[in-house]
């Protein structure tokens, strides 16, 4: 019994992790992710596919996690959230590093706004760039 909960538990771990690179094998995908989460109200989860200069402090990371949830709370104040999103083109840098992801945010209210967000690779993962 404990043989299969150990295979069971090792078995989540990898589809955990085998998740979160999926999310992150391309610009648009990384994008979409981060959206969903968003979506979902998932500040933690958004922020985990985002790139930062350097290691974050916990005061920093608290910072970032007040701001966001200041401006979702807003979001589903006046736009009665984001019901969905559409990703649209995707225009690569040169350098295959850097990308900007243009999507479409449809709002509850009905409205819809075009938006994009820079990304960058690194170390194999694309990530939603935070330092702008």
């Amino acid at each position: 019994m404990k043989k299969v909960l150990g295979i069971l538990s090792f078995a989540l771990v990898l589809f955990g992790f085998a998740a979160c690179n999926s999310a992150q094998k391309s610009p648009e995908a990384v994008v979409g992710a981060y959206l969903e989460a968003l979506q979902k109200n998932d500040v933690e989860k958004a922020i985990t596919y985002m790139h930062f200069n350097g290691e974050m402090t916990q005061e920093e990371h608290d910072q970032i996690v007040a701001t966001f949830n200041d401006k979702l709370g807003m979001v589903n104040n006046h736009y009665q959230g984001i019901a969905s999103f559409e990703i649209g083109e995707v225009e690569m840098a040169e350098d295959g590093e850097h990308a900007v992801v243009n999507y479409v945010l449809h709002y509850g209210n009905g409205s819809e706004k075009q938006q994009s967000d820079k990304t960058i690779k690194e170390n194999g993962k694309w990530y939603v760039d935070g330092t702008k």
